[in-house]
């Protein structure tokens, strides 16, 4: 065993790596033999802390949760260096053939040449290998992998991708687990080659401030000096003659400083880029200010400066954070995929540019920015051309600003919002909007609305509507007509609500179901027929209700409660009272867990659920539970979102008197 190999032991059996206990790289950069790997795995799964969709790992050395790339758990990275010369020295098995060994076979235990390695995949293509080679490699084709397919969460080779997954989501692999390894000692070469970079950059500027410079120099101080004798000698003339006073000596002073500042060009390592938002709307503009420091002289925007704008592959969400390591491969490669900008430059303050940048077509583009034909330090820039989110302005000529409280559609595709400043509900298609409502305590009107929901029941869409000071629940017509009042303040009894804030209708069952916060209780109330308790304490413990939806299929109703108090995501079958729990506090930064969840929205075509929390993130689940991704839209803080089927888009409101339309589209770009 070598240096390199003693130096190195898995972190939790603490002993050397071989074959087969190959050396596999967490996120946290700590090295784990397959062996534990997967004991650790069973661990969790025995304990039903692991689950393949959300594909985190406990590591005993950080002694947290670290995500893992969405991947069979053999494709993480192999450290094939440590175990280099034992894999050099490997025969393979087959009888008579002593070849130097090419690959491993997790469930033969045995190791292959390349020929007989061909043989064996084709009587047995489900096994798995690891190839005693730096990366993945392709036994198809026989080549590196260096994609990965987001759509199919597979790594691919070059020709698997373009013979079996041209229309799918594909990114580099490299890029793709950045998301993920971001610790300094990731790819190393790549951290060489950039502080090179940097020498050489800096070695460039100094060179042509010493060559260049100097002589200048030298010439404004000889100048600067005769010029001196020259006024001294003046004043002191006019002093002698008594005919004038010593004056203007401030002003001669700032002559004489001016004349010994240097005239310096503008030096690309005293310039940044600074910018509010990495999204450029579609047909819009965004504004990036460039700075120089330690400027003296006038910039010439032709000559000094220079701009590109490339296309590049999308980087999955989030990764901006983490280019560090990739950004310089990133921008040198122009991708057919990619998004198109355009950018103009101009003057709008001494050491200060500003680059207008308007996005063409939807996608990634790389920004790199020269100064003196050197690339600044802080570039290059990824950017992403989005489509622009729809602004629906709920205003109407009303007494108060309007101030959304919760929202949902109609089948028409007209919105329905509460607003709890007038004490009234809009529903409005854009164009015209009808308002329902007002201040008092009288059958259709309010003193608090809250919850808002709508459904088609018996053929007729109704809208319904709690109002927590009055404690009922309200039903409308799709033109605001009152319908009928549910529900009365009481004690806790049937029938009886003291502050109903969400609301969801059954159409198999024809029933409305209120959350009451302050009961916390969920009642049911037919349209026809007498109201009852739903889900209480009694039935999934202390809970506190945020929000409140419903799933239904020809089988069953199932009631989907946000929990904020326990900070959980509950599933509640109301024919035989089971549930199922996603979520808790505790690492809320895990995927699936909640800080504080707030809202939530579903999907009810494709069966995806949508939970808002207080971290401003978006978490994807199934039907079943299981994690798909998480949405982090750059944005101000959300109050409430509510996906409309008729839409096909996800409206997002701020608590202000507008909503925002985003498309699946945006959702899946930003899906990480």
């Amino acid at each position: 065993m070598n240096k390199r190999e003693e130096k190195f032991v898995c972190c939790i059996c603490n002993v050397g790596f071989g074959i087969p206990e190959f050396p596999k790289l967490l996120p946290c950069m700590h090295m784990i033999c397959r062996d534990c790997l997967f004991q650790v795995i069973i661990a969790q799964t025995s304990r039903q802390e692991y689950v393949d969709k959300e594909s985190e790992i406990y590591c005993g050395m950080c002694q947290r949760y670290v995500h893992i790339p969405y991947c069979n758990l053999d494709d993480l990275p192999t450290v094939f260096k440590l175990i280099q010369n034992k894999a050099e020295q490997t025969i393979c098995c087959e009888e008579g053939c002593c070849t130097k060994g090419f690959s491993y076979c997790y469930e033969c235990n045995v190791i292959y040449c390349e020929s007989h390695l061909e043989q064996h995949i084709k009587t047995n293509p489900t096994h798995k290998f690891e190839v005693f080679n730096e990366g993945k490699y392709c036994l198809k084709h026989h080549s590196i992998k260096t994609y990965y397919c987001c759509t199919c969460n597979e790594i691919l080779c070059p020709e698997c991708y373009v013979l079996d997954h041209s229309g799918d989501v594909v990114c580099k692999y490299l890029n793709y687990l950045s998301k993920f390894y971001t610790h300094d000692r990731f790819n190393i070469s790549k951290r060489v080659y950039n502080l090179s970079q940097t020498v050489r950059r800096a070695t460039e500027i100094y060179d042509s401030f010493y060559f260049n410079q100097q002589p200048m120099t030298d010439a404004q101080l000889a100048i600067s000096s005769t010029q001196i004798e020259q006024l001294i000698s003046q004043k002191i003339n006019e002093l002698k003659k008594g005919g004038k006073l010593l004056t203007g000596v401030s002003k001669m002073v700032n002559e004489l400083a001016n004349e010994f500042r240097i005239q310096s060009p503008i030096c690309p390592s005293f310039s940044t880029i600074k910018t509010t938002t990495n999204l450029i709307p579609l047909k819009g503009t965004i504004d990036v200010d460039l700075y120089f420091y330690d400027v003296y002289e006038k910039l010439t925007l032709t000559s000094d400066i220079a701009l590109t704008l490339v296309p590049i592959s999308h980087i999955l969400p989030g990764c901006t954070d983490y280019l560090e390591e990739i950004n310089h491969d990133l921008a040198d490669e122009i991708s057919g995929d990619g998004g198109e900008a355009s950018a103009s430059i101009k003057e709008v303050g001494k050491g200060r540019i500003r680059i207008t940048i308007k996005g063409e077509s939807i996608g990634d583009v790389c920004l790199r920015v020269y100064v003196h034909k050197v690339e600044i330090r802080t570039s290059p820039l990824i950017f992403h051309v989005i489509e622009v989110p729809k602004k629906v302005c709920c205003s109407n000529k009303d007494r108060n600003v309007c101030c959304i409280s919760s929202m949902c559609t109609l089948q028409s595709g007209a919105y329905v919002i509460s607003d709890r400043n007038n004490h009234n509900i809009k529903i409005f298609d854009g164009n015209n909007i009808a308002v329902a409502g007002g201040f008092g305590k009288n059958n259709g009107q309010f003193k608090l609305p809250t919850g808002v929901t709508s459904c088609v029941v018996d053929g007729k869409e109704i809208i319904a509507v709690t109002d927590m000071l009055n404690c009922n629940v309200q039903l409308f017509n799709t033109v605001g007509n009152h319908i009928k009042t549910l529900g009365r303040s009481g004690p806790l009894l049937n029938g009886c609500l003291l502050k109903p804030t969400a609301v969801a209708i059954s159409n198999n069952k024809q029933t409305v179901y209120v959350a009451d916060s302050k009961y916390n209780i969920i009642q049911g109330f037919p349209i026809n027929g007498q109201p009852k308790i739903i889900v209480q304490k009694k039935n999934i413990g202390e809970f506190q209700i945020a929000d409140l939806d419903i799933i239904e299929t020809e089988s069953k109703t199932v009631l989907v409660i946000l929990d904020s108090l326990n900070h959980r995501l509950v599933l509640f079958n109301v024919d035989d009272e089971t549930y199922k729990v996603k979520g808790r506090y505790d690492d809320c930064d895990r995927r699936g867990h909640f800080s504080f969840p707030r809202s939530l929205a579903i999907d009810h075509t494709k069966n995806y659920i949508y939970v808002l929390d207080g971290q401003n993130r978006i978490q994807q689940f199934n039907y079943e539970l299981f994690f798909m991704g998480m949405y982090e839209y750059p944005s101000e803080p959300i109050n409430k979102i509510y996906y409309s089927s008729s839409l096909n888009k996800m409206l997002l409101c701020y608590g202000t008197d507008y909503l925002h339309e985003i498309s699946l589209d945006t959702i899946t770009f930003y899906m990480n």
